[in-house]
């Protein structure tokens, strides 16, 4: 799930410069991509989907709406 990023510009900027950096020192140090890290970490967001499907299938709707409404007054 996509949640939204509350965080000043700046510091997002800062994170995506830090990650360009440790890109460019994988590849300096000739570190190659692990295929098998990017399958392990799909399963893994896979499984947690399907945990947070079944989560809200078993919610009544009613109280759903109930806390949904509470909320907003």
């Amino acid at each position: 799930m996509v949640e939204r990023l509350d965080m000043p510009l700046q510091n997002i900027l800062n994170v995506v410069v830090a990650c360009m950096c440790l890109h460019n020192l994988c590849i300096i140090h000739g570190d190659s991509f692990g295929m098998e890290w990017a399958q392990e970490v799909e399963q893994t967001m896979q499984v947690e989907a399907n945990h947070f499907h079944r989560e809200f299938q078993h919610k009544d709707i009613f109280h759903l709406a109930k806390h949904v409404i509470k909320k907003r007054c």
